[in-house]
């Protein structure tokens, strides 16, 4: 498979929403090439970018997002009635602008007849009643509503067979306002252990918190909050504003009741009083309220933080007069020399708001002191535990020191180790070489006779072929004088017979005649002379 490597080119990309048939036109609805390229180099990932269709309507707007797209260039080429295509990659795209949202109700105004163009003459002074809001639409986005049927109606057959409406009757908490009359008394017949706790806890006192129940009970609201509205109701305002009031009491009547109202407590910052000059202010540690989930039945059900005992987990906190004078001395003792009014107020109740202030203020030092108490107790415990830190760290130190001890002896035992094998290995590595270079020489010396022995047996083989050369020689130069030599005498024999021939010829002629033998004997003589002489030739060519 061929691998191609993406350019380092990098392009920006804004998808438009819509078909492109002229680009000039869609080029101006985004703002031109130069407010692309602005946007492009110095925009940040949260600036969006918008696009307007009509020039007064409501822009639509695009997310710049990463993207890890790439630029092609595809080139087509038409070869008869056969395709090809060539794909190129450009370069890469970092960031793209996309536009997910639908595009606003536009409102266009209407225009009819020639006649209105004439009334807009008049009405050219007169105010313009109709302002096009922003935006119509509040959603750009579709939305999945889950659409389901309402728990509260259900439809059922009657006589006829026809579908009616019967709706539930939906079971709410009893809430009144200050000075409203209070709620019948419901029947309550308590049967498991939670109605008998409530109805226990409402007979010892007529008034109760939401926390303060929430503390007791162990167990969050929404578990008894049915069982609640059948034996208290609760007041929305007044000065026993989100407490829960047993049915059938008029704490209006009388102003011994004060001592059940509620005291609305907020925690912002907490000023320190060890050093005056130090203007600053120290925050409450809130606990989070993942934390607070996490550990819900250790943190939260805990009485003491109704009894301003300990610090609450949350900045706001209602309290009740009760509560906070049976846990905090001071307050007590200032709630005894408090002379009640005989008329009960919406904001204060039967207190006075400067007494009220006060209450507030002293619950701030108790505040106060739980938190310096607390600080004082963090640093204790952030000494301890950093006193055992240390004890832990300088355990451990030595610990470390020790195995590094431990490490570097037998990282010297090591090294010892390796440096006498390094030197065992030296020796058998000399040794080795020294029994290479014996062997070498023996080798060289065995190379030496071996190549002597040739030398010699090459010698003597050389002298052996000369020898045999010599002797071939010495046989063919006596052949070739036997050869010679049977030559010679077949020659001879030649002539011997020749030359008896010759005298056998003259003898005939000479007794034929007599005139001519003389002058044939001349010619016979001059040829015989001849053949002497051819004959003498041949004789030394053999010979040669």
């Amino acid at each position: 498979m061929n691998e191609k490597k993406i350019p380092h080119k990098k392009f920006f990309c804004i998808e438009f929403p819509g078909y492109v048939k002229d680009t000039e036109k869609a080029l101006k609805m985004l703002g031109g090439i130069s407010r692309i390229k602005k946007y492009a180099i110095e925009g940040n990932s949260t600036d969006s970018f918008t696009i307007k269709i009509i020039p007064n309507a409501t822009p639509l707007f695009g997310e710049r997002l990463t993207s890890n797209n790439l630029f092609l260039k595809v080139s087509k080429q038409k070869i008869s009635q056969s395709f090809s295509f060539e794909p190129e990659i450009i370069g890469s795209i970092p960031e793209s602008v996309y536009f997910k949202g639908m595009f606003d109700f536009q409102f266009i105004q209407p225009e009819f007849f020639k006649k209105d163009q004439i009334l807009k003459k008049f009405n050219e002074n007169s105010e313009n009643l109709f302002l096009q809001p922003k935006r119509i639409d509040s959603h750009d986005i579709p939305v999945d509503y889950a659409f389901k049927e309402n728990p509260f109606f259900q439809f059922f057959k009657n006589q006829d067979g026809e579908f009616e409406l019967k709706s539930k009757k939906t079971k709410k908490v009893t809430q009144i306002l200050f000075k409203e009359p209070i709620p019948p008394i419901l029947p309550f017949d308590p049967k498991n252990d939670i109605e008998k706790k409530i109805h226990n806890l409402f007979e010892r006192r007529p008034v109760w918190s939401r926390r303060a129940l929430e503390l007791i009970l162990k167990k969050p609201i929404t578990n008894f909050k049915n069982t609640l509205e059948l034996c208290a109701f609760n007041y929305k305002t007044g000065p026993w504003r989100s407490l829960w009031v047993r049915r059938g009491v008029n704490l209006l009547e009388n102003k011994s009741n004060a001592i059940y109202q509620s005291l609305d407590f907020r925690i912002s910052r907490i000023s320190s009083k060890e050093n005056t000059n130090n203007k600053q202010t120290q925050p409450i540690r809130f606990q989070k309220r993942k934390e607070i989930d996490k550990n819900q039945n250790e943190v939260i059900y805990d009485f003491d933080i109704a009894k301003l005992l300990k610090l609450p987990k949350k900045r706001q906190f209602i309290y009740q007069i009760c509560d906070v004078i049976e846990g905090v001395k001071s307050i007590r003792e200032f709630y005894q020399k408090i002379v009640l009014n005989e008329n009960c107020e919406e904001k204060s109740g039967f207190l006075k708001a400067n007494d009220i202030l006060k209450i507030k203020k002293l619950m701030r030092e108790q505040v106060e002191k739980l938190q310096k108490n607390q600080n004082q107790n963090q640093i204790e415990n952030q000494n301890q535990n950093q006193n055992q830190n240390e004890n832990e760290n300088q355990i451990e130190i030595e610990i470390e020191n020790e195995n590094q001890i431990e490490i570097e002896n037998e990282n010297q035992n090591e090294i010892e180790n390796q440096n006498q094998n390094q030197i065992e290995i030296e020796n058998q590595n000399q040794n080795q070489i020294e029994n290479q270079n014996q062997n070498q020489n023996q080798n060289q010396i065995q190379n030496e006779n071996e190549n002597q022995i040739e030398n010699q047996n090459q010698n003597q083989i050389e002298i052996e072929n000369q020898n045999q050369i010599q002797n071939k020689k010495n046989q063919t130069l006596s052949q070739i004088e036997n050869e010679i030599e049977i030559e010679m005498e077949e020659e001879n024999k030649v002539k011997e017979s020749k030359e008896e021939q010759i005298r056998t010829q003259n003898l005939n002629f000479d007794s034929q005649n007599i005139s001519e033998s003389n002058s044939n004997s001349n010619s016979i003589s001059d040829s015989n002379s001849n053949s002497i002489s051819n004959s003498n030739s041949e004789s030394e060519s053999d010979s040669n």
